[in-house]
């Protein structure tokens, strides 16, 4: 067998169609490393080329493992879909809870409109600049009317991790473009309740303990001194001077009926 590793590469511009290799075989096996899916793909002789193709389907910066066989598999077929109706955008009022982090770790707030809760106008704007930790956002929705296979959960801007659940069971755990899931779990007609677990990184928490002038770790340079983590980064010496970087879950957040078409 032969195995591939495929990325898109390109911003903005979905893979949807059949990819050329260059093995020749009987079966092209799937597998998705970010939800541990796999199933079987549809190949064919690609004519012009020396080997055979494989049809994907992979968003921008989606990745998957192919892996072409000699011999026939017999195993799920891997589903490919198609949106069976408009994407419908699920909006707030999200609750956001701040789970754990520090320094201080914020109250609850409920917002109506997703953006980086270092911009929120909020009695406690100044723990939330700094603060770096993991956020629950927690929204109540009611289903697309339309008939679907599945369903498709778009995230648009996370900054940075997600853990999406929906009523109360684990659907995906994202590190990186696509913030995307796809689930065919039950979405109940009337109330349904989207969860999602988001972690920032420590930059925030880092650039305020530098302001202030409190040390909180040293490394080893090349040239064998103790050198300050914060200096590489070049964090400003006044409040003023930092602009915190964006966390938290932007969006906006989308569901999309789909349907099965292979």
């Amino acid at each position: 067998s032969t195995t591939y590793f495929i990325t898109n590469l390109a911003e903005g511009k979905r893979v949807d169609g059949w990819v050329p290799l260059t093995a020749i075989g009987a079966s092209a096996v799937i597998f998705d490393p970010m939800t541990g899916r796999t199933g079987v793909g549809e190949d064919r002789k690609d004519s012009g080329n020396i080997g055979s193709a494989v049809r994907l389907q992979l968003d921008p910066r989606q990745s998957c493992i192919v892996r072409v066989f000699k011999d026939s598999v017999i195993g799920l077929a891997w589903p490919y879909y198609e949106a069976a109706a408009e994407a419908r955008y699920i909006v707030g009022p999200w609750k956001v809870m701040f789970l754990e982090g520090g320094e201080v770790i914020p109250k609850s707030e409920t917002i109506e409109t997703l953006s980086s809760w270092t911009e929120w106008k909020s009695y406690q704007s100044a723990a939330l600049r700094y603060f770096s930790g993991i956020a629950r956002y927690t929204v109540h929705f009611q289903a697309p009317k339309e008939e679907a296979d599945a369903w498709a959960i778009d995230l648009g801007q996370v900054c940075h991790t997600a853990r999406v659940r929906l009523n109360g069971e684990l659907i995906g755990e994202l590190i990186g473009k696509p913030m995307r899931v796809v689930t065919d779990r039950l979405i109940r007609g009337e109330v349904n309740i989207l969860e999602i677990e988001v972690a920032n990184t420590a930059a925030n928490r880092l650039a305020d303990l530098d302001i202030r002038g409190i040390a909180w770790q040293k490394t080893i340079g090349e040239n064998q001194k103790t050198q300050e983590i914060g200096a590489l980064f070049k964090w400003p010496k006044k409040d003023a001077d930092w602009i915190p970087l964006p966390s938290g879950l932007i969006g906006p957040v989308r569901i999309v009926p789909l349907r099965i078409c292979n």
